[in-house]
């Protein structure tokens, strides 16, 4: 039986209030909670996500010569991409499937973070 059971990592973020309140309003994430003004939390379905407020690491991590990707597995790509496009996210890649065989597209965060959202198991035959 497999002892490790997943991760959890703590993104920095510029603002707590405001990075929940992006996740909550434009990407439909719930259960927000807080931790005094140091850390928050959010998800959707079966992720979950933890920021810590620290506006000086995120500028290390994403600014004008790079940033830092995430990549969230879903269900059902075409109903998630479509979904963000009626909340018109720009994206900074358009639904496509890759040589790799992941069904993907990105966008970035209110923090620079840029997210791959992707599925698994597409055919790269057509």
């Amino acid at each position: 039986m497999s002892k490790y059971l997943g991760q959890l990592p703590v993104l920095p973020v510029k603002s707590l209030m405001q990075t929940i309140v992006f996740y909550k309003d434009i990407l439909g994430f719930g259960d927000e909670w807080f931790w005094e003004s140091k850390e928050a939390g959010i998800s959707k379905d079966e992720m979950h996500l933890v920021f810590s407020q620290n506006e000086d690491f995120v500028s290390v991590l994403n600014n004008d010569t790079r940033c830092f990707e995430l990549m969230w597995f879903v269900q059902d790509i075409e109903e998630v991409y479509q979904d963000y496009q009626q909340k018109e996210i720009p994206f900074e890649l358009p639904l496509m499937v890759q040589p790799w065989g992941l069904k993907e597209f990105a966008f970035k965060d209110i923090n620079g973070y840029r997210i791959r959202v992707a599925e698994h198991g597409i055919s790269t035959e057509e």
